[in-house]
């Protein structure tokens, strides 16, 4: 057997140290690689997950609503109790007795015109009465002497005559300075500028010390109580209007489409807008306080009403434009309750939820919490979700 040098020995020697140091790795390798799977064989192990964390989630159990069959347009707001003031004299402005908004009740006093001359003349006017009651009551008491001298023979009847006739010229006479005063006193009114119904005062583009005319505009009065919107829908739609057909207002907010007021269509015209082939559709509504005349609102017709179901809004995803939604089912193999994503077709949102047109039925629980983390097929524990309040939605 030959001899080996020293470098020949210490060389193989190193090989051999190196090639046991590999095989241990290997060996260490395979037995950590060995628990990872018999963990992972552990877990998946009967009970199909059964040691696999479960996701708590929030759902709904979607049941039979309305739902609208609707289009939305925009409306214009009229008022049918507002008037623009003009005066019928022509003066100085004296008085202001109201500001631009303040409510006022019929009869009350708006503005006042100089009255001064026109008061002058009705005064020459009740003294002109006294002195015609005078006149009237001399040729009263001339008639009834004259009546009494013709009984006896004293005067003749021609004297009566003329009397009597005195008499009844001078009643005339009363009577049509009654009449001249009740004008002046008409007149005399005009100065004063009233209310016409109970309202809320306008703008005042006058000011104290302004002449005024029968042209110029003092202010106006707005009766806001009622109103109706006018609203121009396609010629083509009309025959969708039926008995329960209504318009709605619609708050700026369209993600909660908050209805501020509805009531039944009112008035249809009966010929189209020959520009826009419009055709008029009008509603009245009583306004709180919220609404304003000549106002423009989102308004909703709504042709008719049918049952289905509605998802709240947060309920639901969109990928690549297309919504889903999840719903807890069934796991297979009675593995406990899963999320299923499913495709659904949406209709109008309404109070922060969607109308759905198909994809989800009556009875459906829908997840409506931890929808970011979840998957299709996730493990879940659902509760019931506690009821939204939808009234401060989007605010």
């Amino acid at each position: 057997m030959p001899t080996l040098r020293f470098s020949e020995r210490f060389r193989h020697a190193r090989h051999a140290s190196s090639a046991a140091a590999l095989v241990g790795v290997v060996a260490t390798l395979g037995s950590v690689t060995g628990c990872t799977r018999g963990d992972a064989a552990e877990g998946a192990g009967p009970g199909g997950g059964a040691g696999a964390m479960k996701m708590p989630v929030d759902v709904v159990t979607l049941a039979d609503v309305p739902i609208q069959d609707s289009s939305e347009y925009l409306a214009q707001l009229v008022s049918r109790t507002q008037v623009a003031i003009y005066p019928q004299v022509s003066g100085v402005v004296t008085s202001i007795f109201v500001k631009p908004g303040q409510g006022v009740r019929e009869g009350a006093p708006l503005l006042q015109i100089d009255p001064r001359r026109e008061s002058a003349n009705l005064s020459n006017q009740v003294a002109a009465k006294a002195q015609r009651e005078a006149n009237l009551a001399l040729a009263k008491r001339n008639a009834s002497r004259s009546a009494a001298l013709f009984r006896e023979g004293l005067v003749s009847r021609q004297q009566l005559e003329q009397d009597q006739s005195q008499a009844t010229v001078a009643e005339a006479e009363v009577n049509e300075q009654e009449a001249v005063i009740g004008a002046q006193s008409a007149q005399l009114g005009y100065y004063r500028i009233a209310a016409p119904f109970d309202g809320a005062v306008g703008d005042v583009p006058v000011k104290l010390g302004d002449y005024v005319g029968p042209q110029t505009k003092l202010t106006s009065v707005d009766d806001n109580k009622t109103l109706e919107a006018y609203v121009n829908v396609p010629s083509e739609q009309l025959q969708l209007i039926g008995d329960g057909s209504r318009v709605v207002l619609l708050g700026d907010d369209r993600s909660t489409n908050t209805a501020l007021a509805e009531a039944p269509i009112s008035f249809v015209a009966q010929e189209a807008n020959p520009q826009t082939q419009a055709v008029l559709i009008k509603a009245k509504f009583p306004n709180g306080g919220q609404l304003r005349a000549a106002q423009i609102v989102r308004a909703r017709v709504v042709w008719h009403t049918h049952t289905g179901v509605r998802v709240p809004t947060l309920a639901v995803t969109r990928q690549s434009g297309q919504y889903f939604a999840f719903v807890a089912v069934a796991g297979a193999g009675g593995g406990g309750t899963v999320a299923h994503q499913v495709p659904v077709t949406l209709g109008e949102v309404d109070n922060s939820t969607y109308a759905v047109v198909s994809g989800l039925k009556v009875g459906d629980q829908v997840v409506v919490s931890q929808i970011q983390k979840l998957r299709d097929g996730t493990p879940v524990v659902t509760s019931p979700a506690k009821p939204v309040d939808t009234s401060d939605a989007g605010h």
